[in-house]
């Protein structure tokens, strides 16, 4: 037995989160003599909070007793985390297929979200995209689908948690800054431009 003693180690911590999900869609579907379209618009609201309580020791005074109260409390530590994240997001988008030849799709979004500044909470975001079924206006032989499509679309990361705020730490009586936060935090934002 190579290893060394130790005073003992204790840990205790405790998790409490809760979720709440909602989303609402309605579609709907129209028929113009060859041009079929599909309508969709939804809402989708989240909201999830948090919390952490944590203490350790590492020095325990009475054998066997792991309860903190028999640890040494100058080697006590004390950790606590509570946060809320909210987000809704709007959304709408429709389809109209032309005589099964011409495909046009086009989406927006707005999101909002406690993740981000103050100012930048909201956001819009789109899609467009098309497709042609070459082989209904052409035939080419041998070939029985041949379609070209093309889309281009818009979209946003969200940060983690305490992105946006300062994390304080106590020193000596009072608090010093730990990590610098950001009030004007904004989406990282992404652009695709898809052609097959």
């Amino acid at each position: 037995n190579t290893g060394l003693p130790t005073d003992g180690n204790l840990v205790r911590s405790q998790f409490l989160g809760r979720t709440y999900n909602t989303n609402m869609t309605l579609t709907a579907i129209n028929t113009w003599g060859k041009i079929n379209n599909t309508t969709k618009v939804a809402y989708i609201y989240e909201d999830q909070s948090g919390k952490f309580l944590g203490d350790s020791a590492s020095k325990l005074l009475v054998n066997e007793v792991p309860h903190l109260g028999s640890t040494d409390f100058t080697q006590l530590r004390a950790a606590s985390t509570e946060q809320t994240i909210r987000n809704q997001n709007f959304f709408a988008v429709t389809t109209f297929d032309i005589n099964d030849r011409y495909i046009i799709d086009g989406l927006i979004r707005r999101d909002g979200s406690s993740l981000f500044g103050p100012e930048e909470r909201w956001q819009t975001y789109y899609r467009v995209s098309g497709a042609w079924r070459v082989n209904e206006d052409l035939k080419i032989k041998g070939i029985d689908e041949f379609r070209l499509r093309a889309s281009y679309g818009t979209a946003g990361l969200r940060p983690e948690f305490d992105a946006q705020y300062e994390v304080l730490t106590p020193s000596g009586g009072s608090f010093r800054k730990a990590v610098l936060g950001n009030p004007a935090l904004k989406p990282a934002r992404s652009s695709e431009l898809e052609v097959g």
